[in-house]
């Protein structure tokens, strides 16, 4: 039986945000991100970004072909937090950015971000 779409929500917040466990909760939205609920689907890559942020790290070999194919969804809810969720990858991953992987190239905040990215690198060594 699956689990009600509030409580896998829940149980995705509470590991990717509030309780910041890594491996659950990128075990959560690997188990999620494909969910034919939209809700549990959207939350898993709202996940994906939260992880990025908290633990300056991300599974790239999941997490590219899984935001790159919510790109390219029709619905916005989707694809508008996968470009959320890339935008934190290139904020808060070192040596993460995105248009080197081909995704968002056509969005110019995104480049600012890249290069932000690269100059406080450059500072901080």
């Amino acid at each position: 039986m699956t689990k009600p779409s509030m409580d896998t929500i829940y149980e995705i917040l509470n590991f990717t945000l509030y309780y910041a466990d890594y491996d659950k909760g990128l075990a959560l939205c690997k188990q999620h991100v494909t969910s034919n609920d939209i809700s549990n689907r959207k939350i898993a890559l709202e996940g994906i970004g939260h992880l990025s942020r908290i633990f300056r790290k991300m599974d790239i070999a999941f997490a590219l072909p899984v935001l790159q194919a919510a790109l390219d969804e029709p619905d916005t809810d989707i694809s508008g937090t996968a470009e959320n969720s890339i935008g934190e990858m290139a904020m808060f991953i070192p040596d993460f950015f995105p248009h080197e992987f081909g995704l968002l190239q056509d969005r110019p905040l995104l480049m600012l971000l890249e290069e932000l990215n690269r100059l406080d690198r450059e500072n901080t060594q």
